[in-house]
């Protein structure tokens, strides 16, 4: 029999190459499904609404995961500090005072023409120890003449554009999932455009944004309330 012939490939990784492959590889593996699919989540680009009843509750905890994630980081990158995730407030969005419109309810601040989208409805800088994430929208009017919302930058480039007809033909629930959640950092400005079907007057139409707001430790809420009782 003749001489065995080994066959290599051209090109050879280095050893360091292969060996943090094989870390990646392992780590992928040991994640739980949800993990993974969160994971996916954080590295696709779309905009995608999705109404409540037609989410899975898989799904939709992998999207909260990462937005909490997402903010978190942002917010840690930032100051450093211990952060909290809360619900988001109306006023986050908007940096309404209290007292003022638009500080416990969202609404259109002002009037809308129909067929014709309204830029900057209103637009806010996100403090610099701040984050915000939306992750839905929720219906609030019986008969919403709102049928697209975009969420944009100052700048004017728009991050994601949901339209929002499916939420309300929906008979279970008045709440759509935007896939993935659209994240403010501090300093960018959060920027809301409007688009309706029929005139609106201003802060005619109430609707709600669902997400998380990620802050210093104390600026809202106690580090830990389960210490103080």
């Amino acid at each position: 029999m003749g001489d065995l012939i080994q066959l290599r490939s051209s090109v050879e990784l280095p050893v360091e190459w292969r060996a943090r492959a094989r870390q990646r590889t392992a780590k992928l593996s040991a994640r739980t499904p949800l993990e993974r699919l969160g994971a996916r989540l954080e590295g696709q680009i779309g905009a995608i609404s999705i109404p409540a009843a037609k989410i899975d509750y898989s799904q939709l905890t992998a999207i909260r995961m990462s937005l909490r994630q997402r903010l978190q980081d942002a917010v840690g990158r930032t100051m450093g500090q211990t952060t909290i995730i809360r619900d988001l407030h109306p006023a986050d969005a908007t940096g309404i005072a209290a007292a003022a419109s638009n500080y416990a309810r969202l609404a259109n601040i002002n009037a809308l023409v129909a067929n014709t989208l309204l830029s900057k409805d209103f637009s806010h800088q996100i403090p610099n120890n701040t984050a915000v994430g939306v992750m839905g929208y929720e219906q609030l009017t019986p008969v919403p003449s709102i049928d697209a919302i975009q969420l944009a930058l100052s700048s004017g480039v728009v991050l994601a554009q949901f339209l929002l007809d499916a939420i309300y033909t929906d008979q279970t629930q008045s709440i759509g999932y935007f896939d993935p959640p659209i994240v403010f950092s501090p300093l960018q400005t959060m920027q809301v455009n409007l688009l309706a079907s029929a005139a609106v007057s201003a802060a005619a139409e109430a609707y709600g944004l669902l997400g998380f707001t990620a802050e210093p430790a104390g600026a809202t809420v106690a580090p830990d309330q389960t210490n103080l009782v």
